[in-house]
């Protein structure tokens, strides 16, 4: 039982790092706009219209949240697993 336990807890050590790498992750997540390079400087070139300037700002504000909601609940779903096998964890441990 003892050995048990002890898997547990690696299991449950290793989904709590996984979690949290996923939301560290998840906090970097920047907006791009993906504008197209000049190949001279190879700098983004802007749009000259301010609407399209705003536009793809938006559209790279969309594009980053949804991935960073994406990670975050990911991350979630580890973050229970890592509470149901910490509680085998201390149950296994405690019978033990």
């Amino acid at each position: 039982m003892k050995w048990v336990s002890l898997a547990a807890v690696m299991v449950s050590f290793g989904a709590g790092m996984w979690a949290a790498w996923l939301w560290w992750r998840s906090s970097r997540v920047r907006a791009n706009p993906e504008w197209v390079r000049d190949y001279r400087t190879g700098l983004p070139m802007q749009p000259v219209d301010p609407t399209l300037t705003q536009m793809s700002w938006f559209d790279a504000l969309l594009r980053a949240s949804e991935e960073a909601a994406a990670l975050n609940a990911r991350a979630a779903l580890w973050t229970a697993i890592t509470v149901v096998v910490g509680l085998v964890a201390g149950l296994t441990g405690w019978l033990a």
